[in-house]
């Protein structure tokens, strides 16, 4: 899971967020999330307001007899069947909580302008003489290619033909392993199958099983 913003920007300071994300161009609903994720907490708790009196409830049978012991059985089993409809409900708003919390990034400084590219930032400072060349510059790939020390076709192909050849050598590993574990090759005959087998470390000399003849 993505790493999430403390949600307590949310319960503290939902406004901040709001227009956090309103300069993000982000269309969420944070009211909903607030709604949301009080109504998580609050069936959290019952969870475990629910939890905690069955368990008190069991201490309290144990010193009970006869009809009087019966009917706190049958309260405790309707606690615990609330408890696990609580249990369960709580995950699941915690699940859906979560889905929609984990998509909001880090909220903006209040001096970020708004605005959808890179041609609606504001230009703070600027530091430096910038050169003048007398002609448009080109960047590191144009340079890389007129020098003849780039050339994506090439590599795209090298890198192609990698990939392809890491799969055919798979496939030979797989068809051999196969092969080794049937006994069988391709045209169903006993033996004679060629495969490729395991690569196993070579035994220590101190580990060879010693042979002595009588």
């Amino acid at each position: 899971m993505a790493p999430m913003i403390d949600v307590a920007l949310l319960r503290d300071e939902p406004e901040v967020l709001k227009a956090s994300l309103q300069r993000r161009a982000l269309d969420i609903d944070v009211d909903a999330l607030v709604e949301m994720d009080g109504r998580r907490r609050a069936v959290r708790t019952r969870a475990e307001s629910l939890r905690a009196e069955q368990r008190q409830s069991g201490k309290k049978i144990a010193k009970l007899q006869g009809d009087e012991k019966q009917a706190a059985i049958a309260v405790v089993a309707q606690v615990s069947e609330d408890y696990k409809a609580a249990l369960a409900e709580a995950d699941e708003l915690d699940a859906r909580f979560d889905r929609i919390w984990m998509t909001i990034p880090n909220p903006v400084h209040e001096s970020v302008p708004f605005g959808h590219s890179d041609e609606d930032n504001i230009e703070v400072k600027t530091w430096g003489d910038i050169p003048d060349f007398g002609f448009e510059p080109k960047d590191h790939m144009d340079l890389g290619q007129a020098l003849g020390i780039i050339d994506v076709e090439r590599d795209a192909d090298r890198v192609a033909l990698r990939i392809d050849g890491d799969v055919h050598d798979h496939g030979n590993r797989v068809r051999g392993r196969r092969e080794y574990e049937s006994g069988h090759d391709d045209s169903g005959e006993h033996e004679q199958s060629q495969c490729i087998l395991p690569r196993t470390a070579p035994v220590p000399a101190s580990r060879r099983p010693e042979v002595r003849s009588r």
